[in-house]
């Protein structure tokens, strides 16, 4: 099949360099940001106060929940919004259609892409590994006693799995892989086709990451509400 040939570095540049400022300083913004949400009133003492209102164990519980997760939503927009303009402006928006083979980053991989079509699934994976950072940072927010716990705690779970163990156990690099950084960081992984065995069923690794921090992410938040209602005053 012959390749459509364009200038693509303004759609290449924004996919790769937002992948990676999303996986770094972005999720950095959101533990921050989201520890204090349930944390904080142990250490303030107030959970006292609203676990014993009318609905401090029902619709408190999960407007904190809900404005988080908007919250994170918003703070991506922002960024999303501010990275395309400002590589539109620089780079320019030609070459959105040409193949994502013809860079020498992707010249191996498998997946039918244009330039404009990996910049968008690299914006979802990057959207959805936040999220998925989002629910376990609140996770454990309902179960440390103070922020600052919560901080270093969500951060130990965001950034050691950066870490390449491919050298000591394929297995267990390949598990790292799904975690949320390593899913913000999503532009390279559409380098190589990566398959996980799901039931017998060979999976592709986006399609996994998003598989796993869906359900795991409802779990958490399940669990984050149970938690937070059934604190021990």
């Amino acid at each position: 099949i012959p390749f459509y040939f364009d200038y693509y570095d303004g759609w290449e540049r924004m996919s790769s360099s937002f992948s990676i400022f999303v996986a770094l300083v972005v999720s950095a913004i959101i533990i921050i940001s989201l520890s204090p949400v349930f944390s904080d009133e142990y250490s303030q003492k107030t959970d006292a106060i609203i676990l014993t209102t009318r609905y401090g164990k029902n619709k408190v519980i999960v407007a904190k929940l809900i404005s988080s997760f908007i919250f994170t939503l918003a703070v991506y927009l922002f960024f999303a919004t501010v990275n395309f303009i400002l590589h539109a402006a620089i780079y320019g928006l030609d070459g959105g259609n040409a193949n994502i083979q013809l860079h020498s980053w992707y010249y191996q991989s498998p997946y039918n892409f244009t330039f404009l079509k990996l910049n968008l699934f690299s914006m979802g994976l990057s959207l959805i590994g936040l999220v998925f950072m989002a629910a376990i940072t609140l996770f454990i927010s309902s179960k440390a006693k103070n922020p600052f716990i919560t901080v270093i705690l969500s951060a130990a779970v965001l950034y050691i799995p950066k870490i390449d163990v491919s050298e000591i156990s394929y297995t267990a690099h390949i598990l790292l892989g799904l975690f949320p950084i390593n899913m913000m960081n999503a532009a390279e992984h559409f380098e190589l086709g990566v398959f996980y065995n799901l039931f017998g069923f060979s999976v592709v690794q986006p399609i996994m990451m998003i598989f796993i921090a869906v359900i795991i992410s409802i779990l958490l938040t399940a669990l984050t509400y149970k938690s937070f209602k059934n604190h021990q005053i």
